[in-house]
């Protein structure tokens, strides 16, 4: 008998080790106290913004000099992800050819509120959801869809002619891809 409650003992010491512990592997989604950093700004259209002839669709891509960060704090505020300022404009140069110039700036002024629901990054604004995002599963990524009346800076229509890689001159009218990556 006493042997048999020494195997039953050493048995069950193995069958516990054997068990997956789901809690190590578990990833913390929260996002309250942390930072995200814009690492892309997708177009849908290509730019060429700082006029050395190769086009892409990231506008960070373009521009290393407009750097942009989301913090979101324990009281439940955030900048808002889509308030970085890119004006596009065609422009003349001196040589009488037309360039692509822009101008970088942040709103620094418009604070709403955040709330997280499984992979989803609600921003609200006047108590209602303005823009909603996606974090990866990871927790490292957290993808904007921006439509452009969501866009602070580019809704009233100005500050959105693109010069394409044909030369035309269009105005910006799609959504915009707005790409937060974890800093801290």
């Amino acid at each position: 008998m006493q042997k048999f409650k020494f195997l039953f003992l050493i048995l069950s010491l193995f069958l516990l080790s054997c068990e997956d512990d789901d809690s190590e592997k578990a990833i913390d989604l929260s996002v309250e106290g942390k930072t995200f950093e814009l690492s892309s700004f997708i177009l849908s259209e290509s730019v060429d913004l700082n006029n050395d002839g190769v086009f892409t669709t990231d506008v960070c891509d373009e521009d290393g000099d407009c750097y942009y960060q989301i913090s979101f704090s324990d009281g439940g505020t955030v900048k808002h992800p889509a308030a970085v300022s890119y004006h596009f404009r065609v422009e003349e140069n001196s040589n009488g050819e037309l360039e692509q110039n822009f101008r970088c700036g942040h709103w620094d002024h418009y604070f709403p509120t955040w709330k997280l629901d499984n992979n989803t990054v609600s921003i609200i604004y006047d108590n209602e959801v303005d823009l909603e995002g996606t974090i990866t599963d990871d927790g490292q990524t957290i993808t904007f869809d921006v439509p452009i009346e969501k866009s602070p800076f580019l809704s009233d229509g100005s500050y959105r002619s693109i010069l394409t890689e044909s030369g035309d001159v269009i105005e910006y009218e799609d959504s915009m891809k707005m790409i937060y990556t974890l800093s801290n």
